[in-house]
C-alpha cells in the first residue's frame, strides 16, 4: 500500500515529464537529488518523489523540502506503508506517475539543470522509446571522479547490445528517461528483484529506438551504501571473488528477467533474442561453478598464500579488462572477471562482451598464470610472460 503524503498543485493542464526520484535509505544525499529537480530548466515538470518506508531520515528530509516548494513545478511525494523493495516500490508508484515521458533519478544521484528538458527533446521523434547520457561519478561527499563513459563515443542500447551482452559493459541506469509505455506495456515488473535499468532499457529497445547524448546529464554517486555489487561498504571489505560472484548470480538474474519479456505480447516479434539471452546465461553459469571450484581448492590449499595460488582477482578489479603482458608467439595475456585470459593477438580488439561470452577463439582462461602456462604449453604455446 502506497500513501500520497503531498500533492502540488497541477494548475492547467499536465506536464508532458514526469521527473521520478526513487528514494529509499539516502538521508545523506536525498536533499541534493530532490533539489536538483527542483532546479531543472524548462517547462514545468511535474516531480513526483517516491520513498519506499527508509529505515533513516530519508523521508523526513524530503517531506520537509517538497511541502515547503514554491516554483514552476508540481512536487508531490509518495511513500510505500512498508517497505516493499526496489521492484515492489516500483508497481505502487507506476499508477501516479501522470506525464507521457519520465526522467528517472535515484535518490543518491544529481541531475543537471537540464537533464530534463534534453532527455525530453531526445527522445521527441515518435520511434525513440528512450534517451539516456553520458554521466560524470563523484563520491559520498560529492567530489568529482571523472566522467562515467568516454566522450565521443557513439555508444548504444539497442536489441543487438542486449544479444551479445554489451549492455552489462557500461552504465547506463539512473541516466534513462523513457516513454510511458515502457512501463505500461509490459504490466508489473518480474519477481526477481535484479536489474531495474536493465528492465527499463531493454523494455524500450523492444518498443522503440534508443537515443545516446553524449552530454553528463546527471552526476552518478559512487558510495559504500550503494546497492549497486562491488561498491558496498560489504563488498570493499569482502574477497574480491566472492563479490564478483555476487556480481555474477545478478546477472544471471537479469538475463532470466529479459528473457521472460519475450514472453509478452509485447515482445513475442523479438522471440528470436531468446537463445542469445539464455547463451549468456549458460556462460555466467560455466563461470559460477568454476568459480566456485577455484575457490573451494584455494581455501583447501595448504599454504593459499603461495605463488601458485594468485589469481587475477587479486591484482586487478575483476571486471575490469587489462592487459597484463605478452607471450610468444602472438599472444596477450588479458586479466578479467578474476581469471587470465591468453588470446592470439590476431583476435584484433578484445571487448569484454566478447571475452565473456566466449565469442573469440583460440582464447585460453585459468585462474592462475601457472594454470594458464599449463595450459598453453599442453598446446605447444611457450609462456615467457613480458610484463607490460
Amino acid at each position: 500500500m502506497i500513501e500520497v503524503v503531498h500533492a502540488g498543485d497541477l494548475g492547467p493542464g499536465a506536464p508532458p515529464t514526469t521527473f521520478w526520484i526513487q528514494c529509499y535509505a539516502h538521508e545523506r544525499y536525498v536533499a541534493d537529488s530532490i533539489r536538483s529537480a527542483l532546479a531543472q530548466e524548462g517547462p514545468p515538470l511535474d516531480i513526483l518523489i517516491s520513498d519506499d518506508a527508509s529505515p533513516d531520515r530519508t523521508f523526513e528530509i524530503a517531506s520537509a523540502i517538497a511541502r515547503v516548494y514554491a516554483g514552476p513545478h508540481r512536487v508531490s511525494l509518495l511513500r510505500s506503508i512498508a517497505n516493499r523493495g526496489m521492484f515492489g516500490h516500483v508497481d505502487e508508484v507506476v499508477p501516479y506517475l501522470g506525464g507521457g515521458f519520465i526522467v528517472w533519478q535515484s535518490s543518491d544521484d544529481v541531475a543537471a539543470p537540464d537533464r530534463a528538458a534534453r532527455l525530453f527533446e531526445a527522445a521527441s521523434p515518435p520511434d525513440v522509446s528512450a534517451a539516456w547520457s553520458n554521466h560524470r561519478l563523484i563520491d559520498g561527499e560529492g567530489y568529482e571522479q571523472g566522467l562515467g563513459l568516454l566522450p565521443g563515443v557513439p555508444y548504444s542500447l539497442d536489441l543487438a547490445d542486449f544479444a551479445d551482452g554489451r549492455s552489462f559493459d557500461f552504465t547506463f541506469g539512473g541516466t534513462l528517461g523513457f516513454d510511458r509505455s515502457v512501463l505500461d506495456a509490459f504490466g508489473p515488473l518480474p519477481t526477481r528483484s535484479a536489474g531495474l535499468e536493465h528492465i527499463f532499457a531493454f523494455r524500450a529497445a523492444l518498443l522503440g529506438r534508443t537515443v545516446y547524448l553524449d552530454a553528463p546529464l546527471v552526476d552518478r554517486r559512487r558510495h559504500a551504501d550503494s546497492l549497486t555489487p562491488g561498491m558496498s561498504a560489504r563488498d570493499n571489505a569482502d574477497d574480491p571473488l566472492a563479490v564478483h560472484m555476487r556480481r555474477l548470480n545478478k546477472r544471471i538474474d537479469i538475463l532470466a528477467n529479459l528473457a521472460d519479456l519475450l514472453h509478452h505480447p509485447a515482445g513475442t516479434e523479438h522471440a528470436a533474442l531468446a537463445p542469445r539471452l539464455a547463451a549468456q546465461a549458460d556462460h555466467d553459469k560455466e563461470a559460477l561453478d568454476a568459480l566456485q571450484r577455484f575457490r573451494a581448492a584455494l581455501a583447501a590449499a595448504v599454504d593459499p598464500t603461495a605463488a601458485e595460488w594468485q589469481h587475477a582477482a587479486c591484482r586487478y578489479d575483476p571486471p575490469a579488462l587489462a592487459l597484463v603482458g605478452t607471450c610468444a608467439p602472438g599472444v596477450n595475456v588479458l586479466a578479467y572477471e578474476g581469471r587470465y585470459h591468453a588470446v592470439p593477438q590476431s583476435v584484433g580488439r578484445v571487448e569484454p562482451c566478447g571475452l565473456r561470452c566466449n565469442a573469440y577463439p583460440g582464447v585460453v582462461s585459468a585462474w592462475t598464470l601457472a594454470e594458464l602456462a599449463a595450459a598453453l604449453a599442453a598446446q605447444g604455446t611457450a609462456f615467457e610472460l613480458a610484463e607490460r
